[in-house]
C-alpha cells in the first residue's frame, strides 16, 4: 500500500474572488447578448452574502436557491457560499411537495427565490423567502447593503458547501 498525499485546495470562494480581483473586466457569465464581468458577478454575490449574514445566516446554515437560469441565480449560488451557508439548489419545476420535502429535510433557514415575483405562490413554507431579481442579482429585502460589500468570511476547509438530493428510490 502506498499512501497518497492529500492535496488541500483553497475553497471555491477564495478561488472565485482571486479570479475576480485578477481579471475584473473579463467575462464571467454570458447569456445571449448580455455579459457580466467577474467584477459585476463578484459584487452581486458579495451583496447577497452580506444580505444573508445580516439575516443571521451562519457557517453551516442551509440556504436554498431556486429560480430559472440567470445572472441572479449564479450570483445567489455564489452568495450563499460566500456567506458560509450550505447551498441547496431546488429546481423550480419540481412539484411543490418535493420542493417542500427538500427544504424541510435540509432544514433550510432561507430560500432565495430568483424571480421577478415576490415568492413562489404554491410553496407553503415557514422559512423566510428573499427575492433576488434574475437580471440584476439584487434583492427586494429592506436591509441596507453597503457598497462595496464586507470582506468575505474565513471558512474552514472542512466546511460543508452544498446538499444534493439524488433521484434514487427515496430521493432523500
Amino acid at each position: 500500500r502506498i499512501a497518497l498525499p492529500q492535496i488541500e485546495y483553497p475553497p471555491i470562494t477564495t478561488t472565485f474572488l482571486d479570479r475576480a480581483n485578477r481579471s475584473p473586466t473579463h467575462p464571467a457569465i454570458v447569456q445571449a447578448d448580455r455579459i457580466w464581468t467577474y467584477q459585476e458577478l463578484a459584487l452581486a454575490a458579495q451583496q447577497i452574502a452580506q444580505l444573508l449574514q445580516s439575516n443571521q445566516v451562519s457557517i453551516g446554515d442551509t440556504v436554498a436557491v431556486s429560480g430559472d437560469r440567470s445572472f441572479g441565480l449564479v450570483a445567489s449560488m455564489l452568495g450563499v457560499l460566500l456567506s458560509g451557508g450550505v447551498l441547496l439548489n431546488i429546481d423550480p419545476n419540481l412539484p411543490p411537495a418535493r420542493q417542500q420535502l427538500m427544504l424541510s429535510t435540509a432544514q433550510a433557514k432561507y430560500l432565495l427565490s430568483v424571480s421577478n415575483t415576490a415568492s413562489p405562490a404554491d410553496l407553503a413554507t415557514d422559512i423566510e423567502i428573499l427575492t433576488i431579481y434574475p437580471d440584476t442579482g439584487r434583492s427586494n429585502a429592506p436591509r441596507a447593503i453597503s457598497d462595496p460589500p464586507a470582506a468575505p468570511i474565513d471558512l474552514p476547509l472542512d466546511a460543508a458547501a452544498y446538499i444534493f438530493f439524488t433521484s434514487g428510490t427515496t430521493g432523500v
